[in-house]
């Protein structure tokens, strides 16, 4: 028996399985932080709901200023004794005192897990309140259970709780058909399975861009400095592009321990006073540079540890900007990048022929027009965050009424 379903089982005998009929328009939502810059995508889902009234519960909060979203429910008070004791206690058992005084003065009609490590602690108050638990399945969380255990011990809580919760889930979301087929083979029930992409905020128009100055276009990466983004393939392309004399910029948002690593490989292969590290931005930084930017690289790759991407965000984001984007055949990108008239897919740790296609981009102005139009045109027709979120609400329907139904109510 694990801890969390120790506690499943006292809790149940304290609480009782509630006979309340709930909110059948109220969603728990659990994450693991409120939140980082780089899950501004679950801030945008929250507040684009239109039927349902959404709480959030989180092991902390950070970044206040940025995220203005209520109610969002903490393990603890900023209180640092108080802090150090619960949080602990937290993390082992999935118990929190501040998470059920707000359980129980809330009937809430389900709750909704972004990513698969949250799902194991909404788990215990799923089962405590008799409610349905949906889970959105990102990446990382897929990709870690692919992988021999040794490979990614930071994960041994997760993977003992995993089977239960397979168990457990009334549905899951892949965010992409790549993600979901993953998950199928490692056990979850097919028919519960569902892809699920995110949505992304459109202009309603799609941005222009002239001809370039005189340093010629501008190529956007983004994304944490992490094996799995594949940063150093677009660096070592974006060298092979401009050593035949062509003009164009690199600039590199986002930050993490690969920093000093990347910096080192833009001055070994002579393109330093080429590229640009901005470091980590909020969401708005972001989409000015995406603005002032004619080209987006993804590189991702299959980390060394089985990390994959489900559809990064970014990709969509920039998309939506009218940015023609280059991305590798990984995890859900093909499923976005539509290969030569939307962008281009070429195949993992390609540098050349990520450098071939980042070269005809620069070179011509008219195919990046072309192709930016086409990218938004896709964003705007098929990934409105108000069209996704219509979807989202109705896999909630779906599952408070099947789960209602199993009830007898």
């Amino acid at each position: 028996m694990t801890p969390i379903s120790w506690c499943t089982r006292r809790l149940q005998g304290a609480y009782g399985r509630s006979k309340a009929v709930p909110n059948p328009m109220c969603v728990a939502q659990f994450v693991s932080e409120f939140l980082p810059y780089s899950q501004t995508f679950i801030y945008q889902e929250l507040i684009h709901h239109t039927r349902y009234q959404m709480a959030a519960f989180a092991q902390k909060r950070i970044h206040h200023g940025r995220f203005l979203f209520d109610p969002v429910t903490v393990v603890t008070p900023s209180n640092a004794l108080a802090h150090s004791i619960e949080r602990p206690i937290y993390l082992a058992t999935g118990m929190s005192r501040a998470f059920l005084r707000r359980f129980e003065t809330t009937r809430f009609s389900l709750i909704h897990a972004q990513f698969g490590p949250a799902a194991i602690y909404a788990s215990l108050y799923a089962d405590t309140f008799n409610l349905p638990l949906i889970c959105t399945f990102g990446g990382r969380d897929v990709g870690v259970l692919c992988q021999p255990a040794h490979k990614n011990p930071a994960y041994v809580f997760y993977r003992l709780h995993v089977p239960r919760l397979f168990e457990r889930l009334d549905r899951f979301l892949a965010v992409s058909d790549h993600l979901a087929q993953k998950l199928v083979s490692l056990g979850a029930p097919k028919q519960k399975v569902h892809v699920f992409y995110r949505g992304v905020t459109t202009p309603s128009a799609v941005p222009t861009r002239g001809t370039p100055s005189k340093g010629g276009p501008t190529v956007l990466m983004v994304g944490r400095f992490v094996e799995k983004k594949g940063f150093e393939y677009g660096v070592a392309a974006f060298a092979r592009a401009i050593a035949h004399g062509r003009q164009a910029r690199l600039k590199v948002i986002g930050s993490g321990k690969q920093d000093q690593r990347y910096d080192a490989l833009a001055r070994q292969l002579g393109v330093r006073d080429a590229v640009s590290f901005l470091g980590e931005m909020t969401q708005k930084e972001v989409f000015d540079e995406m603005r002032r930017a004619h080209i987006l690289v993804v590189p991702s790759v299959t980390s060394s540890c089985g990390d994959v991407e489900g559809i990064p965000n970014v990709l969509k984001e920039g998309n939506a900007h009218g940015l023609p984007a280059i991305v590798t055949r990984h995890g859900g990108l093909p499923e976005v990048v539509e290969d030569g008239n939307t962008g281009f897919v070429v195949e993992e740790r390609d540098i050349e022929a990520l450098a071939e296609k980042l070269s005809r981009l620069i070179e011509n102005h008219e195919l990046r027009c072309a192709m930016g139009a086409a990218a938004w045109q896709k964003m705007r027709w098929e990934f409105d965050f108000q069209q996704r979120n219509q979807v989202l609400e109705r896999h909630y329907d779906d599952v408070y009424d099947a789960f209602q139904a199993r009830l007898g109510r």
